[in-house]
């Protein structure tokens, strides 16, 4: 659970990527798309340390596996389309894999890169 929030996240910010290539000539989008992107990182990281936290405990026995089967991420809450967000994180990230495959996910892209990323991941929308 805690790997499949980690690759969303990181399928959000390939998407936030794109946008940033899309929308190249209008700052005002992009400084509000980054605003939101921070956001959503700084929520959801507060969340992975809980659920870190949280399966530590429950891995000495601390915490009922119950409680960590009902620990929720409400990823892409903020967004007017979640699912349709997620859905697209996911494709992102295996578009990702598959085209950069062993590529540490710290490693910035080139508008080239980034527009063959959104390229493979369109086709399989």
């Amino acid at each position: 659970m805690i790997r499949r929030h980690r690759d969303l996240l990181y399928g959000m910010a390939l998407f936030f990527e794109g946008l940033a290539v899309l929308y190249l000539e209008q700052e005002q989008i992009i400084q509000t798309y980054r605003r939101q992107f921070r956001n959503l990182i700084r929520n959801n990281q507060e969340k992975l340390e809980q659920a870190t936290a949280l399966l530590d405990q429950a891995r000495c026995g601390n915490v009922p596996l119950e409680e960590l089967r009902q620990f929720d991420f409400d990823i892409g809450e903020w967004y007017p389309d979640p699912e349709g967000l997620v859905r697209r994180a996911e494709i992102l990230v295996q578009a990702y894999q598959d085209t950069f495959p062993g590529r540490d996910r710290s490693t910035p892209f080139s508008k080239q890169e980034t527009l063959q990323l959104m390229e493979t991941a369109v086709t399989r929308l």
